[in-house]
């Protein structure tokens, strides 16, 4: 004798329904400028390049560069435990050299230290290759995470205070969809090409110099300018907590807010 169901509450929603929903909730970004939505092509870009360095690197290491998968294995968690011990101190020497410097420098490291490794990947006849490679990787590490952190100051910066959520929630919906697309990418190297997999890092390589092309870099140059005149601001209105503002203790907006003129 089957169940009989119970009824649906009265409130409830179908999954179609929330779906439509959560992403109308995104509506509110139209108030965000046109710079929030250049860095999240940006981030795109670059989580599609490193969600599939994660995937190839042990492979890439092992197979195509000799080394055992034991030190493989190895190499790639010193290499991503690295990064992410470097996410805890990329703000103070973002903040000393400042948002335009450290985008500027970390996208010319990453081109060279993958131009490296995409050599080293490319040159069956070098000696060491493995651990060649493992020192490239891991000196990859601080640009990285210099690099996130200019995106999350990015988003906190050009996303006014009732879109800031939507804007961080798209930001990680963009780094979602970089992984995926990460596996599309390595199939096409792989299965459509047929090349190598030292060819993932192409798309890294290409990735960083557009960034570094006059054109972009102008464009890179008057958003993170923005940026650069909004912190100015806050710190000549409220020049006693600087520091403060530089460790991430007080929020800009708030103090912006209370300085503002009443009108």
């Amino acid at each position: 004798m089957s169940q009989p169901t119970s009824p649906s509450p009265a409130g409830a929603k179908s999954a179609g329904e929330l779906m439509v929903a959560y992403f109308r909730d995104f509506g509110v970004l139209k108030e965000t400028r046109k710079e929030y939505w250049g860095i999240q092509v940006v981030n795109f870009l670059d989580c599609t390049f490193y969600f599939a360095l994660l995937t190839i690197a042990t492979v890439f290491l092992s197979e195509d560069l000799g080394l055992n998968d034991r030190w493989a294995g190895y190499s790639t968690a010193v290499f991503t435990s690295a990064t992410s011990l470097m996410l805890f101190v990329s703000g103070m020497y973002t903040d000393w050299l400042g948002i335009r410097r450290s985008l500027i420098l970390s996208m010319a490291a990453m081109l060279v230290l993958r131009l490296g490794v995409l050599g080293v990947g490319l040159a069956p006849g070098l000696p060491h290759r493995g651990l060649i490679a493992s020192v490239l990787l891991l000196l990859m590490a601080p640009f990285m995470a210099a690099i996130q952190t200019v995106f999350q100051s990015a988003c906190r910066r050009f996303t006014t205070r009732r879109s800031r959520s939507a804007g961080f929630n798209l930001w990680y919906l963009f780094m979602n969809i970089g992984a995926a697309a990460a596996g599309f990418s390595i199939d096409i190297v792989r299965k459509l090409l047929h090349l190598p997999n030292a060819h993932i890092f192409t798309m890294g390589v290409v990735l960083a110099a557009t960034l570094l092309v006059p054109p972009v870099r102008a464009l890179a140059n008057r958003s993170f300018a923005a940026m650069a005149r909004y912190e100015r601001r806050w710190c000549r209105l409220y020049p006693v907590s600087e520091m403060r503002f530089r460790l991430g203790v007080d929020k800009p907006s708030a103090v912006l807010a209370a300085a503002a003129p009443v009108r």
